[in-house]
């Protein structure tokens, strides 16, 4: 042993780099493993050599495992790694997890996904401590065999020598070290600047971490040929991220993708908070090139060292006296419907279309010859930017919107068009609205009508920014809204507006000490300026509405009576910019609870753990609550009226945090979060059942496992998948399209659990013909679809009320005892006739923005719905409304609580005025999507005039924030929320099981937390790790039976797939059932899907709610048998007699 730096070879014998360093055959620190070799060419290092070997692990061996003697202390290993394995042609096929001194150090590796091909170069940076005279490497299977190429070790105290460090967003300064930190002008192409004079903590270098360029950006630094040490300096400094998930971005290094979803705020903690992240690295063109790449918020990086590791030397430094100032606004160019950027005339970049959140990009298979191009700004003779375009297909998307990020201030906005789409070359045959910051800068514009086809049209308009994102909103009025490229450039003074003031709070306090006035400590730290180098000067604390200063400086102690208190903090930086903000304090009386801490504030969710809960006001305590649980009695002892212990914290059903407050006859105290966490990691492998697809809408299983699509032409497509999903068997029917001219839309699906012909089901399917110009306001319809072949069809109910726009029949759910819940869509934007409908005149119809029940299986059930005169329902339908005041709720589940949950479709502006009575109006509102706790007889907020008539709440618009004669949502959603369903396997620990997983139509998949009673939502977050892009989400998801989450992309087509990346087990593990409903009397075929089975069925048995389930097919993963006769919900346990193993899944 000793402490030189150490090189090995994985696979492969000796030999000397470049640079005169030995590299060791493996042999002697090995204790299994078996190689391989290749003559391919290596990228991305100067040392083919190295990765053209390798050593990795046969399942059947031990874990592939290295002892390397080295002395205690401290040390940097770099482990080397290359795909360069034929078979592994994609992300995913090859997975693993690496240990080091007995720790996980790297989870989920996956060479070929970070380097994007085979044979390119990886190299992971690992900090390690040895304390026992050896380093011990193990490698983890999780999918295929892990594998390394080589090992390189160096104690930390021969750090290599820094070449170039770069302050990033700020200006040049030397630190304590005497290292010159230099500004990052030169090194960047774009993104924008902030800085803070909040203190930072983890680092000796404050300075560094108080300045940052934000945005989608690309640094390069020129450099020598060689193999460096990258040092980037993150910390999380924005006031608005506060929890984990809320920015995300990948970093791409010399193009390979290094670091995956970074979240500064996660890795440390909080805001403030220093992280750096080092990576070894060769160059080989001469510069070092270090990409941002968002994937949720902005990316940032506050600052970059670069060291020599060999070869290389400092690139020649900007000058260091350069003079400061406040930079300019660079302008933005976007070639929208492009997926690349485009060098044109005049040297600017037009970048790839980016910052929109729907539409589909179109380009003309015969590209045209524009005339009239070169009218903008910059002088531009390109018509390349008008050969593409980005669309929204009014017929399903939501408006299209860019939200480009830009510094607030007065802005001029260029936008160019042309007309290329030949079935659009008449008057009127295309017209839109165009708003900038939700005010109308176009109206009724037609681009035929202007100037013809294929002739460049530029509309110039100016806005003030003042919420930092431009906001550009394309609104229908016929046909679909398009852009071909945007220009936005600064204007006037306001143009450099960077200051913000963020007040921090709001602020709560409780009187304690039973004095006239409390002291209270405000903090303005978190407010910032983006011009670069500059700094606030003051910081100044108002009582809002007047001109009385009542404090000064970041972080004043001011004091205040009882009551709520309304602030204003007003701060000047450097440069003489000025911002506002405002705050309030809430100061409670004397005697209210206060919850000050918790001791300790986090625990694992599986096992309980004593809490010391400490404050003030802990007389007379009710109850403690920790989430939606409630402890007294014996859980908690009343120490003092400052001291609460809690015996054991009640167990957590899933990692996250929850809410702590205390209850006296006073109130309830502020909340506090204890955070609960677990080992188990939640991920899934994505992939594609189906493309070229005409609008998937809907989808839905049946009883055997098939996958049924329905589809924005009418069409259902049956796929027969096997275990892989790959399709072996595949059905169109387009019975229902053509059931009635001129065309049918399905927007839902569903089958009866207790259908006893599994076969040959009946398909449920909710048919529409939108956008009819009021025509057929009443053609929505409920089909009955049969057959081998799906080729028989019959109505089961008509008359069903359409909107005259992309509002209809939408999603389809059963209960438990045959009734059909069936979703209808509004006609109005809030309960009076608007731009919803292409005409504004359509009203609200009887049956129409409401959950409708329907009994199918009644004797004699009349589903011919008919109306009245005066629009009312005729007597003797079966048809009625269950629940009203949802104005596009597009997805219904029938959830394994008894409850059934639906998304509802929130308002938009400038589409409708709201109701404020039966007979007037105001303003028309925007809102967020919902997510609603169905129940009978309740009303939503979107009101229906006609209903009203005899139900007055229905008459009146309420919003998520007025709850005032209507019920509330239990959660707000992101737009465009639409399908859901309810997790209901036991993977990752169970963490998800019975949550829903709701589909944003441009978005990512969410899950939300129900509580115990199913009547409130505790919090919902995106899916992590992967589950968070546009990429992932779709217009409706289902859990598949083995608890794979599929989606329908209308936008793309497709069809894709999540599955689960469940942890191997040793023991036998029973994960999913389907179906998941059946009939009573039992005899259909249940599929159970697990670990560890063993695939002797003659050792298997299986008990599913006390009775046997006789075995009929049995693998390792998955065990089919035949259900027997029982009610209600039952336990499935599966036994192996011969591993003497069993599992059981509760309430299956």
């Amino acid at each position: 042993s000793g402490s030189a730096s150490f090189y090995m070879n994985a696979g492969g014998g000796s030999f000397n780099d470049g640079a005169g360093n030995l590299w060791q055959a493996d042999t002697q620190y090995v204790n299994t493993g078996r190689i391989s070799l290749t003559n391919a060419p290596i990228s991305g290092t100067l040392i083919d050599q190295l990765y053209q070997s390798e050593r990795w692990d046969m399942p059947t061996n031990p874990a592939l495992t290295y002892n390397i003697p080295l002395a205690n202390g401290e040390y940097e290993c770099y482990l080397h790694f290359a795909e360069t394995y034929a078979a592994i042609v994609q992300a995913g096929q090859r997975v693993f997890s690496v240990k080091m001194e007995g720790s996980v150090v790297i989870r989920d590796m996956d060479i070929y996904a970070e380097a994007g091909e085979r044979n390119k170069a990886v190299v992971k940076k690992i900090d390690v401590t040895v304390s026992g005279g050896s380093l011990q490497i193990e490698f983890i299977h999780n999918k295929q065999n892990p594998t390394v190429c080589g090992i390189e070790i160096h104690p930390r105290t021969t750090a290599s020598s820094s070449i170039v460090a770069i302050n990033v967003g700020g200006p040049n300064f030397t630190d304590g070290t005497g290292k010159l930190w230099l500004s990052d002008v030169g090194y960047y192409d774009t993104g924008f600047v902030s800085s803070t004079s909040a203190p930072t903590s983890g680092t000796i270098v404050q300075t560094i971490l108080q300045s940052e360029r934000y945005g989608e950006m690309t640094f390069t630094i020129p450099l020598q040929n060689g193999l460096y040490d990258i040092d980037m300096l993150f910390a999380e400094t924005y006031a608005r991220i506060t929890q984990a998930g809320q920015r995300k971005f990948n970093v791409k290094i010399e193009g390979s993708i290094i670091i995956s979803n970074l979240d500064v705020f996660a890795e440390t903690g909080g805001r403030n908070r220093a992280l750096i992240k080092s990576e070894r690295v060769s160059v080989n063109d001469g510069n070092l090139n270090i990409q941002f790449i968002p994937v949720v918020q902005n990316p940032m990086i506050n600052g970059i060292e670069v060291k020599g590791v060999f070869g290389g030397a400092p690139p020649p430094p900007p000058p260091v006296d350069s003079p400061l100032a406040v930079p300019m606004f660079q302008s933005i160019y976007i070639n929208c419907g492009s997926a690349t950027s485009t060098q044109g005339s005049g040297g600017i970049t037009w970048k790839k279309d980016e910052f929109f959140n729907t539409g589909k990009s179109y380009s003309p298979k015969n590209i045209p010859s524009i005339s009239g191009a070169g009218n903008s700004q910059a002088g531009t003779k390109d018509a390349f930017l008008y050969q593409s375009e980005r669309f929204d297909d009014v017929l399903i998307d939501p408006d299209l919107i860019y939200e480009i990020p830009v510094p607030d201030g007065v802005f001029e906005v260029r936008l160019h068009f042309a007309d290329i789409y030949s079935k659009t070359w008449q008057d009127g045959a295309r017209v839109f609205d165009v708003l900038l910051e939700g005010v109308e800068a176009f109206s009724s514009l037609d681009i035929y009508k202007e100037v013809g086809a294929n002739v460049a049209l530029t509309k110039i308009a100016n806005t003030n920014v003042k919420d930092g994102f431009l906001t550009i909103e394309f609104r229908a009025i016929v046909e679909n809204p398009k852009i071909n490229a945007i220009e936005v450039h600064a204007v006037g003074e306001l143009s450099n507006h960077y200051a913000h003031a963020v007040p921090g709070g709001p602020y709560y306090q409780t009187n304690t000490l039973n004095q006239a006035s409390v002291p209270v400590q405000m903090d303005g730290t978190f407010s910032h300026t983006h011009a670069s180098g500059a700094l606030l000067t003051s910081w100044v604390w108002k009582k809002t509405g007047s001109n009385q200063v009542i404090g000064t400086g970041e972080k004043p102690i001011l004091s205040f009576p009882v009551g709520v208190h309304d602030l204003t903090l007003t701060v000047t930086d450097s440069v003489g910019d000025v911002a506002s903000d405002v705050t309030t304090v809430t100061i409670r009386p004397f005697g209210y609870p206060d919850v000050e801490s918790l001791t300790p504030d986090s625990g694992e969710f599986a096992s309980g753990q004593e809490v010391i809960i400490t404050g003030s006001g802990f007389n007379l305590v009710r109850f403690v609550s920790f989430g939606d649980k409630q402890l007294n009695g014996g859980d908690i002892q009343v120490i003092n009226p400052t001291t609460i212990k809690v015996f054991v914290a009640p167990l957590g059903t899933t990692s996250g945090a929850v809410p702590v407050s205390v209850s006296t006859p006073l109130g309830e105290s502020n909340a506090i979060g204890y955070t609960y966490f677990d080992g188990v990691p939640v991920s899934f492998s994505k992939g594609t059942i189906k493309t070229s697809i005409f609008g998937p809408t809907t989808l839905a299983f049946d009883q055997k496992g098939r996958l049924y699509v329905g589809t924005q032409g009418g069409d259902i497509i049956r796929f027969t998948l096997d275990d892989n999903f790959n399709v072996i068997d595949e059905l169109t029917s387009s019975i229902v399209s053509q059931s009635e001219p001129p065309y049918r839309t399905i927007l839902g699906i569903a089958f009866d659990p207790s259908e006893k012909n599994i076969e040959e089901p009946t398909v449920y399917v909710a048919s529409n013909f939108l956008f009819h110009g009021l025509i057929q306001s009443f053609n929505g319809k409920i089909n009955a679809v049969s057959g081998a072949n799906l080729d028989k069809i019959e109505n089961i109910i008509t008359g069903l009320p359409i909107s005259d726009h992309d509002h209809g029949v939408n999603g389809l759910e059963f209960d438990d005892n045959g009734n059909l819940y069936i979703q209808i869509g509004g006609n109005t934007n809030a309960g009076v006739p608007g731009e919803l409908s292409s005409s504004g005149l359509q009203k609200e119809d009887y049956l129409s923005a409401a959950t409708l029940v329907a009994p199918i299986k009644k004797p004699g059930f009349n589903g011919n719905v008919e109306y009245t005169s005066n629009g009312y329902l005729k007597a003797g339908i079966d048809v009625r409304v269950f629940a009203s005041g949802q104005r596009n709720p597009f997805d219904i589940v029938f959830h394994s609580n008894g409850h059934l949950y639906a998304t509802d479709n929130g308002p938009n502006f400038n589409f409708g005025d709201a109701s404020l009575s039966c007979n007037s109006q105001g303003p028309d509102p925007k809102d967020k999507d919902e997510l609603n706790l169905i129940e009978d007889g309740n009303y939503y907020g979107h009101p229906n005039r006609l209903r009203g008539q005899t139900d007055p709440r229905q008459c009146v618009y309420r919003n998520f924030d007025d709850p005032q004669g209507n019920t509330p949502a239990i959660k707000r959603l992101e737009s465009s929320s639409n399908g859901i369903t309810e997790f209901q396997t036991a993977h990752f620990g169970g963490q998800l099981r019975g949550q829903l997983i709701i589909g944003r139509y441009k978005g990512a998949l969410y899950h939300v937390k129900l509580s115990s009673d199913g009547k409130s939502a505790l919090f919902r977050e995106t899916i992590p790790p992967k589950l968070v892009s546009s990429a992932d989400g779709g217009l409706d998801v289902v859990q598949g039976p083995d608890g794979s989450l599929f989606v329908a992309q209308n936008d793309a087509g497709s069809v894709i797939y999540h599955k689960p990346n469940e942890l191997a087990s040793s023991l036998l593990k029973v994960l999913s059932v389907y179906p998941r409903r059946g009939h009573i009397d039992g005899g259909t075929t249940l599929s159970i899907y697990g670990l560890k089975f063993g695939s002797g069925a003659a050792a298997l048995s299986v008990i599913v709610g006390g009775r046997g389930c006789p075995v009929i097919s049995a693998k390792d993963t998955k065990i089919t048998c035949t259900l027997p006769a029982g009610i209600g919900k039952a336990d499935v346990m599966v036994t192996n007699s011969q591993a003497l193993e069993s599992d059981t899944l509760k309430e299956a």
